[in-house]
């Protein structure tokens, strides 16, 4: 089955050019149908072959993602099945999408993401639920039912919870464990999936092509 990718999107400083490149990279997705929903801000370029819904910033980043993602959910040329990925991710070679987790959740944590991580593990061992991480720099398959009872979770809970990881011990997908390719330098690393913490001019040379969503 090919899917469409779903992107939560916050504009940045550079005009959404690490989005830019993400795009052009989701041509290497065997699994995706060539359709894009971007929900959140809009860049100039952004052409009418993105099915874009605006949306406001809803809190950190784990509030304001959850709610998009709901927000799309509703949207009605969105199939049951599709894939969530971010902006700063991309695809360097011919794959399948699957489900991606980095081993268990952490039981503690200093820092707020960690802390949250602990609280999540914390939650999933209450009800009996596997306690692998899927907080991973990856695409990941989401189904809009599911999606919508986790997101029910996320509103109910006490302590700020992880998405992804409740989606996934919850629905118990499984998936194979990935090494997580986020590099926190302007170099960027090597994998079939990687990730940015900063824009680099590394992607022009990667993808040069441009994409049909590009104006």
């Amino acid at each position: 089955m090919k899917l469409p990718v779903v992107i939560t999107y916050i504009s940045d400083h550079h005009n959404g050019k690490e989005l830019k490149y993400a795009l052009r990279s989701l041509k290497n997705i065997t699994n995706w149908n060539g359709e894009v929903f971007i929900v959140g801000d809009r860049e100039k370029w952004f052409s009418p072959d993105i099915k874009y819904i605006r949306t406001g910033k809803y809190g950190n980043s784990w509030a304001d993602q959850s709610r998009k993602v709901a927000t799309v959910c509703a949207h009605p040329d969105l199939p049951d099945e599709f894939i969530l990925t971010m902006d700063d991710v991309y695809i360097t070679k011919r794959m399948k999408i699957k489900y991606y987790y980095q081993g268990e959740l952490p039981s503690e944590g200093k820092t707020p993401h960690k802390r949250s991580k602990s609280s999540t593990r914390a939650y999933l061992e209450e009800y009996g639920f596997t306690t692998l991480d899927y907080e991973c720099h990856a695409p990941m398959l989401m189904n809009k039912e599911k999606y919508m009872k986790v997101y029910n979770v996320l509103l109910q809970a006490k302590t700020p919870l992880q998405l992804r990881s409740i989606y996934g011990n919850m629905n118990e997908v499984g998936g194979e464990l990935f090494e997580d390719k986020k590099t926190k330098t302007h170099e960027l690393p090597k994998g079939k999936i990687i990730s940015t913490q900063f824009y680099t001019d590394e992607l022009q040379k990667m993808f040069p092509e441009p994409s049909q969503f590009e104006a």
